[in-house]
């Protein structure tokens, strides 16, 4: 699992956007990966193989929303797959 910020660890969930970033990140562990966005300020990058249940993930992303995360910091209510031989993000 990896956090992926900025240096300031403010506003840092764009780094997911970094050209190519998320394929060297796949390439690197030989597999798909699931992205949880935290927040404005930071994502969770993880192994697909960690989650089996979509429904569960969706739910859970979405109830920390609400109830952990300052409304205007809310990145996303949807985690993402990356497709590794694809590369590209897709929401689940």
């Amino acid at each position: 699992m990896l956090i992926l910020t900025n240096i300031f660890r403010i506003n840092g969930a764009g780094v997911i956007c970094y050209d190519g970033l998320l394929k060297i990140i796949a390439d690197m562990a030989g597999e798909n990966h699931i992205i949880i966005p935290c927040s404005i300020h930071e994502t969770i990058v993880m192994s697909e193989k960690t989650w089996l249940d979509e429904q569960v993930l969706q739910e859970m992303v979405y109830s920390v929303n609400r109830e952990e995360v300052p409304a205007d910091e809310i990145l996303s209510d949807h985690p993402f797959r990356y497709e590794r031989e694809m590369n590209r993000l897709c929401m689940i």
